[in-house]
């Protein structure tokens, strides 16, 4: 009866620490940022007409409006 306990506790354990070693999938690219919102509704937001958006890197879009920046 010994060896059957320690036998399930070995390999309990072993499935505690693999499952704790796999990394989670993930189910998407990242979107990108400029799809987000459009350009209707940024306008509508801050109350003037805003440009298209415009990527400042691979996570950040940016939309400015008339004027200087």
């Amino acid at each position: 009866m010994g060896s059957k306990l320690s036998i399930g506790l070995i390999v309990s354990l072993a499935g505690v620490l693999f499952a704790g070693a796999v990394r989670p999938a993930h189910a998407a690219p990242p979107a990108d940022p400029c799809s987000l919102l459009t350009q209707a509704q940024v306008s509508a937001v801050l109350g003037v007409d805003a440009g298209a958006g415009k990527h400042m890197a691979t996570t950040i879009c940016q939309w400015a409006g008339p004027g200087p920046a």
